[in-house]
């Protein structure tokens, strides 16, 4: 709901935030509804926002869960964790910034 309100409200760079923000606590929700709209047979939103829109809520959720542990976690996997995130927070932006299709 949140998503398809930002998103009617400020367009895609409001679908985009409203994935950022429910990215930050799970991936699931966003996941199917921007799979399910671009899906649809009336109005679909583009597939390249819906894929550009889940890229999103994963980063968040790969930031915000990489932080948590990095926050709790003793030395060895504080630095684990956060290797590993960096990783992963690098071939989302990557995959971001390309061009679809390419």
């Amino acid at each position: 709901l949140a998503a398809e309100f930002a998103g009617e409200r400020a367009g895609d760079a409001g679908l985009y935030a409203a994935s950022l923000a429910s990215g930050s606590g799970d991936v699931d929700a966003i996941t199917l509804s921007l799979a399910g709209r671009a899906g649809a047979t009336l109005d679909p939103l583009p597939h390249e926002v819906a894929a550009r829109g889940i890229g999103l809520a994963l980063l968040a959720n790969t930031v915000v869960k990489s932080l948590l542990v990095a926050t709790i976690a003793g030395p060895r996997m504080r630095t684990l964790v956060l290797r590993a995130g960096a990783a992963m927070v690098g071939a989302l932006l990557l995959a971001l910034l390309l061009p679809v299709g390419a």
